[in-house]
């Protein structure tokens, strides 16, 4: 071969039926080094003019795919460690932004961590060219749905994770890649229905989502100092990732998997605003052990309130959180607990072996008029509009029986430090970057008032203002 001589020159590939081969070389380096020497120019040693396109071919014979999570790809040496290292070493030359556990740059456009979205309309400008090299090489592969357009570098020090999560579905195209630098990870991934699936991401391997496997199951990774793969302990480093999407100009996503709670326009049109998504499902499910931990006991009043219930009497509480009035309550009172936090309804049943349903207090699963005795402490403090706060009561006592009771709590501007009604509050506000929680804040007499404009109809049995909030005891 003319050209084996050069630097970095690798292998040729012959294709049988066409009129061209593949070079490969070891580097974008040398690769573009090259390109630059020979593309368009007379060739002595051939006698004629050689024409070379740099597509930055990749031929996909090393990728793994899996049975049992739809549309997950994995490229193990996608990029070689030549590669690598020139990718770092860019990736270097470039300022970080400083998260709490975390440090990131973007290119193409700027993800925005507050609200989960991308502004379509204002690029960071043009995409450098170290990271086009690898756009290309992905272009070839025909199971990647989209050419990616905005790119994420993430650097975690050694024992860092990230919450599960799905990547927003209004913001980002069908297509998710993750590519693995410097040291490998295991990846986490759940689908919605409580299947798993592990998966070990080696250094310069490609971590492909689509389909199902980006719309419908969580990825995240643990925080941990090491890993378990194949009956081995691999302690972690420092790990760099590069998280390659297409984004969208908003709108409803049409991502096909619309009654899923992953997809932000399904929960927007339908149950949730994106501010509960975010600052209470969200963090809730981050802060789920701490926030187990410090969680005070049970309202006394309460507790004996329902002890001195029937006995028999059904007790369902909405937003049980660890299950602390599980506790309190005497066995001869069935008790199911309902929360949106998978995590906190895990704690619960744990701690005090609860029956759990892991849901929405805007779309309770279960038949009309189930329980005797129907709890709400400070949940419906997390709904940020009023339809929202109504539909919740309306909720409440739909799930309740003739004549049973509805115990709601709700912060009041009374019994807090706020002088206006939609907050955030940190959780941990000395924290470098706290988790922030929604709340509204209630005027005195306003839930009678919402019960009243949305012709909720119930008895006030009694109202009680103590030093956390406002607790009712309505009747059916």
């Amino acid at each position: 071969m003319v050209f084996k001589d050069y630097t970095g020159y690798e292998q040729v590939i012959s294709l049988k039926d066409k009129s061209y081969a593949k070079i490969l070389f070891d580097s974008i380096t040398n690769a573009s080094k090259f390109y630059e020497l020979f593309n368009d120019k007379q060739c002595e040693k051939l006698d004629r003019l050689v024409l070379f396109e740099y597509a930055r071919y990749f031929e996909v014979d090393n990728c793994t795919n899996f049975d049992d999570v739809e549309g997950l790809y994995y490229i193990e040496n996608f990029i070689s460690e030549v590669e690598e290292q020139e990718i770092l070493n860019e990736i270097e030359c470039n300022p970080w932004d400083r998260l709490s556990r975390r440090s990131v740059q973007h290119y193409g456009f700027e993800y925005n961590y507050s609200t989960n979205k991308v502004d379509a309309h204002i690029p960071l400008g043009i995409i450098p060219e170290w990271i086009k090299m690898c756009i290309e090489r992905m272009d070839p592969i025909s199971f990647i749905p989209n050419t990616p357009d905005q790119v994420t570098v993430n650097r975690y020090p050694p024992g860092a994770g990230i919450p599960p999560h799905v990547d927003t579905h209004s913001v980002f195209e069908d297509g998710i890649l993750s590519l693995s630098l410097q040291n490998g990870i295991t990846m986490d991934l759940k689908h919605n229905d409580g299947r798993k699936r592990e998966i070990y991401l080696k250094p310069r391997s490609l971590l492909i989502l689509t389909g199902e496997s980006r719309y419908v199951w969580s990825h995240g990774i643990a925080p941990r100092k090491s890993d378990i793969v194949n009956n081995e302990k691999l302690k972690r480093g420092t790990r760099t990732s590069l998280s390659f999407r297409t984004i969208r100009d908003n709108g409803p996503c049409g991502c096909g998997y619309p009654l899923s709670w992953e997809c932000d326009t399904w929960l927007d049109l339908h149950f949730a605003t994106r501010t509960e998504q975010k600052y209470n499902y969200e963090t809730y499910e981050s802060i789920a052990t701490e926030y187990s931990n410090q969680k005070k006991d049970p309202d006394q009043k309460i507790i004996d309130f329902i002890n001195d219930q029937c006995i028999g009497s059904i007790v369902y509480d909405i937003g049980c959180g660890n299950g602390r009035y599980k506790s309190k309550i005497s066995d001869n009172f069935p008790y199911i607990g309902i929360d949106t936090s998978e995590n906190l309804c895990k704690i619960a049943k744990f701690t005090f072996n609860t029956n759990n349903i892991v849901s929405n207090i805007l779309k309770i699963p279960v038949r009309d008029n189930i329980c005797d005795i129907c709890l709400c402490m400070s949940v419906i403090n997390h709904l940020s509009t009023e339809d929202h706060r109504a539909e919740a009561l309306k909720e409440l006592f739909r799930i309740t029986k003739t004549y049973g009771y509805v115990v709601i709590k709700v912060r009041s501007l009374d019994s807090t430090k706020y002088s206006q009604q939609g907050v955030f509050v940190p959780w941990k506000e000395e924290s470098i970057e706290p988790y922030q929680r929604y709340f509204y804040i209630y005027r005195d007499n306003e839930l009678e008032e919402t019960m009243e404009n949305h012709d909720i109809a119930v008895n006030i049995v009694s109202k009680e203002y103590t030093s956390s909030g406002i607790i009712y005891i309505l009747q059916k």
